[in-house]
């Protein structure tokens, strides 16, 4: 017997030689994914609505059911530790649980994460989103 052909969208992930009959020791092919350990994933601040991670070089901040006033320029505020600040602006887009408005996702350079509207009069649903920056770039 011969190894199966993979093809150009394939992934071969183990072979097992075959000697006849029997069963021979697996051979790994691809790599072993890494655990969130083996990645140094760091738990920077967690409450209710925030959730702020370091994962290698990167930050990671996930806004959690944020509500805000439904005005155009209504918004909450958090603050990142000094050192973990990005050297400019970072923006992402957040939804809100129904559907109905959109917002934003922002950290500034001084470390300030702030979740508001888009402009318009908004809604009071709770917002979810998710911003990944390096530090300093």
């Amino acid at each position: 017997p011969s190894d199966p052909a993979v093809g150009a969208d394939g992934l071969a992930l183990w072979r097992i030689p075959l000697d006849g009959l029997s069963v021979g020791t697996p051979v790994r092919l691809a790599p072993i994914a890494p655990t969130l350990h083996s990645l140094r994933v760091e738990r920077l601040y967690e409450n209710d609505f925030w959730r702020i991670v370091r994962h290698g070089g990167a930050v990671s901040v996930f806004a959690r059911g944020i509500v805000t006033e439904s005005g155009s320029e209504s918004y909450l505020d958090c603050k990142l530790p000094e050192g973990l600040w990005p050297a400019t602006e970072v923006l992402a887009s957040v939804v809100t649980s129904g559907g109905t408005a959109g917002g934003y996702l922002r950290v500034r350079p001084d470390g300030t994460i702030t979740v508001g509207q888009l402009g318009g009069s908004g809604s009071r649903g709770p917002r979810y989103g998710q911003l990944t920056f390096v530090p300093g770039m």
